[in-house]
């Protein structure tokens, strides 16, 4: 009994079987033929290539009016050339595949003519050896190129799960602020909620600056849990950044520098988390304060920038993965002052951009211009930071003995000890 397979011996579609005047066939090639969809196959002597029609992408059934054809197109150009047909004319856009390719005939006969068609290049059977080594190369490039692509894609997606999974251990993310408002909502946890209007007549000045001796009021209440949380993330996003793939490996007065120069910068992207259904949740101190009393705040001035900020951020609707990748590219500038290898620092933030363009393009594929959306962001950080830092020295938040600066936002600030 004859061994059956799932392949059949068969003809090469790309060679006819030719008998000369003496009765012998030349030219006969026997290769294995898959049953794969859209698709004809070639045996190199190596491996079995797929050679496409060039004008719908099916399976090319030979080589028909000087290039590779399925047998629907190579009828469909032999009708129109033979019955000299034209058809009414389109802007050319349409798109011309398997499953297309009889909606528009223009289109398709465009395409036609545009792959190399011709009338006169009527050829069938042998494929010349020149034009057979060509499609080989031109086969074997593509599918190196898919392959380099492929690989390329999961070095990517390794990168992308290692800084998040840093950034979700470290910082504070939507999960980890959803139970704290359900244990908010539920009083499994203490806190304390500013609803209502401030009444007027406490400044700026007052907030930053109590007497001693007076109790504290709520406003600096306010103002001493936004700096706890203040801190509180900017260690957090130390550890973040040593998590970076690339971050340990600079100079260590590189390092010193980017965190200085973003530490606040981050905090503010990740603090839009905070802002939920206009209320203002500051971190895990337990204070909430709503959108109305925060506006009646003397310190609001302050505030609404940093607000608009959070509603920009938060009409982009990033995901955790976005919000780490555009933190590590905030990290990672290379216009920072007193760079030692800004060059290395530029490659590394190069990765982390194109991290964030593949999440964008794959959550985001109906708004193309979400890359350039966030990245303008940057410059309006740049701005919050300085206004901030102008502000308290200004205020010379340094030198009150009522309120004393931690040493790290000191640092952070360029804030000199008063003495």
């Amino acid at each position: 009994m004859a061994d059956t397979t799932m392949t059949e011996t068969a003809t090469c579609p790309f060679q006819e079987n030719t008998t000369n005047n003496t009765g012998r066939e030349v030219d006969r090639a026997q290769v294995t033929v898959k049953s794969e969809k859209n698709f004809a196959s070639v045996d190199t002597g190596e491996a079995v290539l797929i050679i496409p029609c060039k004008i719908c992408n099916d399976k090319a059934s030979g080589f028909h009016y000087g290039v590779h054809s399925c047998e629907g197109c190579k009828g469909f150009f032999r009708r129109t050339i033979r019955k000299n047909l034209t058809y009414k004319p389109c802007d050319g856009s349409c798109t011309v595949h398997r499953r297309s390719r009889n909606k528009c005939q223009y289109c398709r006969f465009q395409k036609c003519l545009n792959a190399g068609m011709s009338h006169d290049s009527v050829r069938f059977g042998r494929m010349p050896k020149v034009e057979r080594e060509k499609i080989i190369l031109e086969l074997q490039s593509k599918k190196d190129s898919v392959f380099d692509e492929a690989e390329h894609e999961i070095q990517l997606k390794v990168m992308i799960d290692s800084i998040v999974r840093v950034y979700e251990e470290t910082c504070i993310t939507h999960a980890k602020m959803e139970v704290m408002r359900k244990k908010i909502k539920e009083n499994a946890m203490d806190h304390k909620l500013y609803d209502k209007p401030f009444p007027p007549g406490e400044g700026i000045l007052d907030a930053l600056f109590p007497k001693s001796g007076v109790v504290l009021s709520d406003v600096q209440r306010i103002l001493d849990a936004l700096q706890k949380e203040t801190v509180r993330g900017i260690e957090a996003m130390a550890k973040f950044a040593k998590g970076i793939p690339g971050f340990l490996e600079l100079d260590l007065n590189d390092q010193v520098t980017l965190l200085k120069y973003s530490s606040y910068e981050v905090c503010l992207v990740i603090a839009s988390r905070l802002l939920y259904d206009l209320k203002f949740y500051i971190g895990y101190s337990g204070v909430v304060v709503t959108l109305e009393a925060m506006k009646s705040l003397s310190l609001w001035p302050i505030m609404e920038p940093k607000y608009q900020f959070w509603k920009a951020i938060n009409v982009l609707a990033l995901t955790e993965t976005e919000i780490a990748l555009f933190c590590s590219i905030i990290i990672m500038s290379s216009d920072r002052t007193n760079l030692v290898n800004r060059q290395q620092i530029e490659e590394i933030q190069e990765r982390m951009t194109e991290g964030l363009e593949f999440q964008l393009k794959r959550n985001h594929p109906s708004s193309p211009r979400h890359l350039a959306r966030l990245l303008v962001k940057l410059a309006d950080l740049r701005q919050l930071a300085t206004e901030h830092i102008d502000m308290l020295k200004r205020f010379d938040v340094g030198k009150s003995p009522s309120r004393p600066i931690p040493p790290l936002l000191r640092e952070v600030f360029g804030i000199h000890e008063a003495h």
